[in-house]
């Protein structure tokens, strides 16, 4: 995963949000896949954050297949944390604005700043396929490091 930001910088930053903390960082990635997105329908899927380990989001990636062939992923997406019922935009946004799509890299679009997420979080992803036609798959991942605390300082 190419960043904006050089593993000193998120280091930093997680350094600064668990002072104090002894911490490792693991880099991961949670994944899921919607299938079938018939035109104007909305699906929901969750991904539940590690228990053991907070997650900081830094980018988010969308592949999106139609007749086995890969295209551009044509919709809205909206994640809400399921617990706090906080939203991570103001409503559904248009999908290749927020998530950058496998077919244009190696450009990546990422969060203008990384998000902490806590563990035991469920994430719900609602998204709505605007393609004239049904689309066989759109998979999604959300990339970042794990945070690991273990006690402190």
């Amino acid at each position: 995963m190419q960043s904006q930001w050089g593993i000193l910088d998120i280091w930093n930053f997680i350094a600064w949000q668990y002072q104090g903390q002894n911490i490792r960082i693991v880099p991961y990635s949670y994944s899921l896949t919607f299938r079938q997105l018939v035109t104007d329908t909305q699906q929901s899927n969750v991904i539940n954050i590690l228990a053991n380990a907070d997650f900081l989001l830094l980018g988010m990636y969308i592949t999106a297949v139609e007749a086995n062939a890969p295209v551009e992923a044509n919709g809205t997406v909206l994640i809400t944390d399921s617990g706090s019922s906080e939203q991570y935009t103001q409503g559904p946004v248009a999908i290749q604005s927020y998530m950058q799509n496998t077919q244009s890299m190696p450009r990546q679009q990422q969060l203008p700043v990384p998000r902490q997420i806590a563990g035991r979080t469920t994430l719900t992803i609602d998204v709505v396929n605007e393609a004239a036609e049904t689309v066989d798959y759109w998979d999604i991942a959300l990339q970042g490091v794990s945070i690991y605390v273990y006690g402190q300082n």
